[in-house]
């Protein structure tokens, strides 16, 4: 992976966050969420740093942060609702930088902090949710997402499978999800079946 440096993007309502960037080596940028602050959630979690690893094996640049009120983000959480733009302060940072995103990836709260943004942002190439958390918050009951992908574990309660489909098929989706055997929410003892899933997933 390209060394990442680390970053401050700055949302609309002036709120600035701590963000780590990596140039790719093309004309691709994935931004990616992370899971839920208020349960120790930040851009460093082991699976946003596989999702970013595994997208800059692709060749794509990429983009996570940490939401307000997280590490050295200011504000504080918003339950979801200014988060979203945080989502978009990123967005802008890669346009700036003449690399518009074309791949978001949220893992899961940050998978539904991108299902819910809106605007949504042009020119997405796909949308990846990983553990998108179905059973503990409201995903949007229609939509459409780019390119729309995700991937859970057969293990997860929070995103039980069957659950997870119906979503998808709600918001747009094309295809199921990835599923990585014998996982849980946290993908205990399988980050590398997850990388494997990851690798499959990602174009």
């Amino acid at each position: 992976m390209t060394r990442e440096r680390t970053i401050t993007l700055y949302a609309s309502d002036g709120v600035a966050l701590e963000a780590r960037y990596a140039p790719g080596t093309g004309h691709r940028a994935a931004l990616i969420t992370h899971p839920h602050p208020l349960h120790g959630g930040d851009m460093h979690h082991p699976v946003v740093a596989a999702i970013a690893a595994a997208y800059a094996r692709k060749g794509y640049a990429t983009l996570r942060f940490n939401f307000r009120g997280v590490g050295n983000s200011q504000g504080r959480h918003d339950n979801g609702h200014a988060e979203g733009l945080d989502v978009l302060a990123a967005a802008a940072f890669l346009r700036r930088h003449a690399i518009p995103p074309t791949a978001m990836a949220g893992y899961s709260f940050g998978a539904w902090i991108l299902a819910r943004l809106e605007p949504f942002p042009s020119g997405m190439h796909h949308v990846l949710l990983v553990s998108p958390p179905v059973a503990l918050l409201p995903f949007p009951h229609n939509g459409r997402l780019p390119g729309l992908r995700a991937i859970v574990g057969d293990r997860d309660a929070i995103a039980p499978l069957q659950r997870v489909e119906k979503v998808m098929t709600r918001l747009g989706a094309t295809e199921g999800p990835v599923i990585v055997e014998d996982a849980d929410h946290l993908f205990t003892d399988r980050m590398a079946q997850l990388d494997a899933s990851l690798d499959t997933a990602i174009a």
